[in-house]
């Protein structure tokens, strides 16, 4: 259902789902608010995640990312995600300090910045979206998030400042917060879990039987939307070719350039300014980085994004793309992301192979 290649967004028309009999659920940018995305891992709340936000930033929004998790392209999934990190308004925020300074900044200084236009008179600005991915792990690692995210929700949407908030529950328990405020969440998507959510967030309490029966997840789900009853939808896929066809194909492949010697079929290019280099060609980006690390040592200051091969799991392969010859072990978990255990794990296995 690649929907999203052929359909293009407006502000007043933003594709949320397909509804019985495929009719297109659409709603204007401003009836969106906040909004929800709840359930289980794996069952779907990240395609919606990235289908509201290439829809929003093609209608010209300003956006947000905060995600502990983020990557420009995530292997495992096969989601390219540099077009929408290319439009931001700042680079994705995945570390906590970095989350909580986004975070910080919009409820203490934009919020307050509006309030003021508005008293004024004057033109509150264009849209703007925080969206927040792993909302309870952030609000784990940072209790104060609670009252910012709150401050956002109570008050944002009145102002042109919204949250897309995603987590496997909206439990007050577990988010923080209190009913009330979770209930500034006007739209909401729920591709099945905890049954709690389910009934909370669509409105559902005086219902009977499971709210998931066990049908939802993997482009099924229940949707509530501009004050409409809970409805079962299909979300559509949303691949790297929608996300293109919205936001443009970034070049590639990139791969780090040696001045003495060009990998053969690749384009090359030096490296940015913070010395990362991504490319999407995992095979030939994998064969890149052997040569260089059996044969060069890169700038220490130079990242190669390529993946680990025959990585045993996730969290090594992001070591893996991270490693270059001479990085601690502490600044390797770093920019991995990762344990130190980890980091000296993947550091023993790359200088066995040189």
């Amino acid at each position: 259902m690649e929907i999203l290649t052929s359909f293009k967004p407006q502000p007043d028309k933003i594709f949320l789902a397909l509804g019985p009999g495929a009719a297109h659920r659409i709603v204007s940018s401003k009836r969106l608010f906040n909004i929800a995305l709840a359930g289980a891992t794996r069952q779907g709340k990240t395609s919606i995640l990235r289908m509201m936000l290439a829809q929003l930033l093609f209608c010209g929004a300003i956006i947000y990312l905060t995600d502990p998790k983020y990557t420009d392209f995530d292997v495992e999934a096969d989601e390219d995600w540099r077009p929408i990190r290319d439009k931001l308004a700042r680079p994705p925020a995945y570390l906590i300090d970095d989350i909580q300074k986004t975070i910080r900044w919009i409820s203490e200084e934009e919020i307050p910045t509006r309030l003021e236009r508005r008293r004024r008179g004057e033109r509150l600005g264009q849209p703007i979206f925080l969206a927040i991915d792993e909302l309870p792990w952030i609000v784990d690692k940072w209790p104060q998030a609670t009252d910012h995210i709150s401050e956002i929700l109570r008050i944002g949407s009145g102002l042109g400042v919204m949250v897309i908030g995603a987590a496997q529950d909206f439990l007050v328990s577990t988010i923080g917060g209190s009913g009330a405020v979770r209930d500034c969440y006007r739209t909401a998507f729920y591709v099945g879990g905890d049954d709690k959510t389910g009934r909370v967030l669509l409105d559902l309490q005086g219902t009977k039987g499971p709210v998931d029966d066990g049908t939802l997840g993997r482009g099924v789900a229940l949707l509530r939307s501009d004050g409409k009853s809970a409805e079962r939808v299909r979300i559509p896929f949303m691949s790297n070719q929608a996300i293109y066809a919205l936001l443009g194909k970034p070049e590639s492949p990139y791969v780090w350039k040696d001045t003495a010697q060009e990998w053969p079929g690749q384009q090359t290019v030096e490296p940015a300014d913070d010395g990362i280099i991504f490319n999407d060609d995992i095979e030939a980006a994998a064969t890149a980085a052997n040569i260089i690390l059996t044969n060069q040592e890169p700038p220490k200051q130079h990242v190669i994004i390529t993946p680990l091969p025959a990585a045993s799991d996730a969290m090594t392969a992001r070591a893996g793309v991270c490693y270059y010859p001479g990085v601690s072990i502490g600044q390797l978990a770093k920019n991995a992301r990762c344990s130190e255990s980890t980091a000296a794990q993947v550091i023993r296995k790359m200088k066995k192979k040189q």
